[in-house]
């Protein structure tokens, strides 16, 4: 077992699900960090085995039935949705389901489900655990999945049509310092998502529709939060002048 548990029992009770219900949606929460990654209809959604969940919390589950059932009424209450794609358990969180872990009154805090010190427990658990088998995304060295950098990549070529590589080094080390920050992986589809709508077919733009200027400090946060068919550029007399990135 891999994974640390823990129960808001305040969000059980108001949520109306039971301890079962809340050790799983926990497990669903942090599904960011451990289960593969599936892109639906641009939406992201994360595989998720019954079987994995079985083997992650025994005290619970000892049957991929009560799981399947379980995972139905969680989507029926909100908290996540739930696809079935062939034999996979698909599920992605919603709002409200987002809230699980979310600190009320912290005005500072940037993630909504990295809210409080329970998590921040975990990723120090993540951070020391030992590999686990069944998941080759995970480092025992490093809470950043070790595909993260593909995945990320992977999505930004797709819509852009470019051929920039996963391995290089500063591509990383960009990545891996929004990661620390505690963006998600959704953020880094969302920012490319709404550069792209921009920027694409944009001439003067689209040589700044590369990792090393989306996801570079400030411009990640700006981009993440545009208004949709928000535009960075603005042109200006004797040259062009772009606000919103460094330009370099």
């Amino acid at each position: 077992m891999r994974f640390n548990t823990s129960i808001n029992n305040v969000k059980c009770l108001e949520w109306g699900i039971n301890a079962n219900q809340g050790a799983l949606f926990d497990l669903l929460y942090q599904a960011s960090s451990w289960a593969d990654t599936v892109i639906l209809d641009n939406e992201v959604y994360y595989h998720v085995s019954r079987n994995l969940v079985i083997k992650e919390l025994p005290l619970y589950y000892d049957k991929p039935d009560t799981v399947y059932r379980h995972l139905k009424d969680l989507d029926k209450k909100g908290l996540i949705v739930y696809r079935k794609e062939g034999k996979n358990d698909l599920m992605k969180l919603t709002e409200k389901g987002k809230e699980w872990n979310k600190k009320l009154g912290n005005k500072s805090e940037k993630k909504p489900e990295h809210g409080n010190e329970s998590e921040k427990t975990r990723n120090e658990i993540r951070k020391t655990s030992d590999s686990n088998p069944t998941n080759n995304n995970i480092n025992n060295n490093n809470i950043i999945d070790n595909n993260i950098y593909s995945l990320v990549i992977d999505y930004f070529n797709k819509k852009t049509g470019k051929k920039y590589r996963a391995n290089t080094k500063d591509i990383q080390k960009l990545i891996k310092a929004r990661i620390k920050e505690e963006y998600t992986i959704e953020d880094f589809y969302k920012v490319i998502d709404n550069k792209v709508k921009t920027w694409l077919h944009d001439k003067k733009m689209i040589y700044y529709l590369r990792p090393k200027t989306l996801f570079a400090g400030d411009n990640f946060q700006n981009y993440l939060n545009e208004s949709e068919g928000e535009n960075a550029g603005s042109e200006k007399t004797g040259g062009f002048e772009y606000s919103g990135f460094a330009v370099d």
